[in-house]
C-alpha cells in the first residue's frame, strides 16, 4: 500500500478531522488547507482548520471561506458529570461561575443527593484524525501544540510537507522534497485519491493561489516543468490569475505600508554575509496602527526586494522579551543558523525570542551568533 492509499484509508475511517497549520502560515498552507477541507466536507467529514493566532492578511482576504480558519484550538474533550437519580428524582438544577470555579446546584424532588451519587467521566477526543500541512515539527504549531500536547501524541497524524527539515512526526508522512508547494502535493493527492471529478473552479483557484504565492509568481528557482504543467491544467477552470496576482503581490494595507517604512528607515546590511536586518521598537506598532502579525509579510517583501540578500532578519520589542524572524534563501537553513535561540518554524523562516527587552543588546547577540555560524 503506497502513501496515498494509506492516506485514503485513514481518512475514510475518520469522522472528525482537524487540519493544523504552523503559526504565521503562508498563503500556500492556507489554500492547501481550504482545498482539503472542501474535499473532506464533500465526503461527509466534519473538518476544522487551525493556525495559531491566525488573522487573514489583505493578500488572502479575497479567498472564499478563509474566515473558516480558526486562530486557536476548539474544545477537544467533554467532561460528563452524571448523577444517580434512581432513588432520588431530580427536580431542577442550576449553575454559577465564581472565582474561576463552576458550581452546580442540584435540587431533588424529594430525599437527598450524596457525593457517592455523583460521578465524572471523560470522553474521547472529539477529533479522530489530525492532518498537518507545512508543519516542520509539532513545536512549530506554537500555542496550538503547547495547549494540548497529549492530543497530538494520542490522535493519529497525517503529516504533509515539502521542506527538508520536516521531522516526520506523523504516523503517515507525505513529505515530498521534489515538490515546490504544499498546494502542489494536495493537487496530486486530490487527483490520485479522489479523481479529477472532484476539481472545480473554487478548488482550482485555491491551488493556483498557493502555487503562485509559494513560487513568487512562478519565478522561483525551484520551479519545475511538471509544476508548470499542473498550473496550466488548473487554469483551464475559471481561475482569475490577474486577481490572484493583484491580491498576493499588490495588496498592502496602509498600516503595513507605514510599518514597512519604519522598517526600511532602520535597515542595516552586512555585505560579506549577505545579511540585511532591521529593528522594530514597540512604539512603531502603535504609531503605524499595525501589529507584529504584519511582519512575516514584510520580511517576504524585503527578501524579494533585496535580491542580493541571502538572509533577512527582523527583531521587534515585545512587552517581556525581544522576538525575531529570520528568513533565508535556499542556500541556508534558518533553524541551524539560529539554533542557540530555540527557534521554531521552517528551514527558510523561523521565529525565536530572547530574554531581554533591550533591542540593541538583542541585535548584537543575534547578529554575532549568525555571523559566527556562517563563518564556521
Amino acid at each position: 500500500m503506497n502513501t496515498h492509499e494509506q492516506i485514503k484509508q485513514t481518512i475514510d475511517e475518520a469522522k472528525r478531522i482537524i487540519i493544523c497549520l504552523p503559526k504565521n502560515s503562508k498563503p500556500d498552507n492556507i489554500t492547501a488547507a481550504l482545498t482539503l477541507k472542501q474535499i473532506l466536507a464533500s465526503h461527509e467529514k466534519t473538518v476544522e482548520v487551525i493556525s495559531d493566532s491566525f488573522l487573514p492578511g489583505p493578500e488572502i482576504k479575497f479567498l472564499d471561506n478563509v474566515s473558516s480558519v480558526k486562530p486557536k484550538l476548539p474544545a477537544l474533550k467533554q467532561l460528563i458529570i452524571s448523577v444517580d437519580t434512581k432513588n432520588t428524582p431530580l427536580k431542577e438544577f442550576s449553575y454559577n461561575v465564581a472565582d474561576n470555579n463552576l458550581e452546580i446546584f442540584i435540587e431533588p424532588e424529594y430525599g437527598t443527593f450524596y457525593p457517592e451519587d455523583v460521578k465524572t467521566q471523560k470522553i474521547d477526543y472529539k477529533f479522530d484524525l489530525i492532518i498537518t500541512l507545512g508543519v516542520a515539527s509539532l513545536e512549530s504549531l506554537d500555542e496550538v501544540f503547547r495547549q494540548a500536547p497529549d492530543f497530538f501524541y494520542t490522535v493519529p497524524i497525517i503529516n504533509i510537507d515539502f521542506h527538508p527539515n520536516n521531522e516526520r512526526f506523523g504516523q503517515i508522512n507525505l513529505v515530498e522534497l521534489g515538490k515546490s508547494a504544499v498546494s502542489e502535493i494536495i493537487y496530486d493527492l486530490l487527483l490520485d485519491v479522489w479523481g479529477e471529478n472532484e476539481l472545480n473552479d473554487l478548488l482550482a483557484t485555491y491551488l493556483v493561489t498557493g502555487i503562485i504565492s509559494e513560487t513568487n509568481g512562478l519565478k522561483s528557482p525551484q520551479l519545475t516543468p511538471q509544476l508548470l504543467t499542473k498550473v496550466s491544467q488548473l487554469i483551464t477552470y475559471k481561475v482569475n490569475v490577474a486577481e490572484i496576482n493583484k491580491n498576493l503581490f499588490h495588496s498592502k494595507s496602509l498600516s503595513m505600508l507605514k510599518l514597512w517604512g519604519r522598517v526600511l528607515a532602520r535597515l542595516k546590511e552586512d555585505k560579506n554575509s549577505k545579511l540585511v536586518w532591521s529593528l522594530v521598537p514597540q512604539d512603531d506598532f502603535a504609531k503605524s496602527g499595525s501589529s507584529p502579525q504584519e511582519l512575516p509579510r514584510i520580511i517576504d517583501e524585503l527578501i524579494t526586494t533585496y535580491a542580493e540578500a541571502d538572509l533577512i532578519l527582523l527583531l521587534w520589542q515585545g512587552t517581556e522579551d525581544i522576538k525575531g524572524l529570520l528568513k533565508t534563501s535556499h542556500q541556508h537553513n534558518a533553524l541551524e543558523l539560529i539554533a542557540s535561540f530555540s527557534p521554531h518554524g521552517r528551514a527558510d523562516m523561523v521565529q525565536f525570542s530572547l530574554a531581554t527587552t533591550d533591542l540593541s543588546a538583542a541585535e548584537e547577540k543575534t547578529i554575532t551568533s549568525i555571523q559566527n555560524k556562517l563563518g564556521q
